[in-house]
């Protein structure tokens, strides 16, 4: 059962979805499963891109490799990797953000 509701999860997947580019460093891993287990009707499920790139994204940020993204996802591992290397930018930008993160 997840800790957020509905509701909350809602307004996480419009900032996704307008492409809110500071969301990866303020997700947590609860958060993040709490949006997949609720998603069967809309977003990664469905396959909505944006959320799977962000979803690509957090992890990679947070020191996952493409090979156990694509396995989680259950995507193949060019689809992975060529999402990485798109948003290379913005993860390393994350990466900092979450380390900052980490040591306060």
């Amino acid at each position: 059962m997840s800790i957020f509701t509905r509701e909350q999860l809602e307004v996480i997947r419009l900032k996704i979805y307008s492409g809110e580019s500071d969301l990866i460093s303020t997700l947590t891993p609860d958060m993040l499963f709490a949006m997949l287990s609720n998603s069967h009707d809309d977003g990664f499920l469905i396959g909505k891109e944006s959320t799977q790139k962000e979803f690509v994204c957090l992890l990679a940020a947070s020191g996952m490799s493409s090979d156990e993204i694509s396995i989680i996802f259950n995507m193949n591992l060019g689809v992975v990797e060529n999402i990485i290397e798109r948003k290379k930018a913005h993860i390393e930008k994350c990466v900092k953000k979450l380390e900052r993160r980490r040591t306060k």
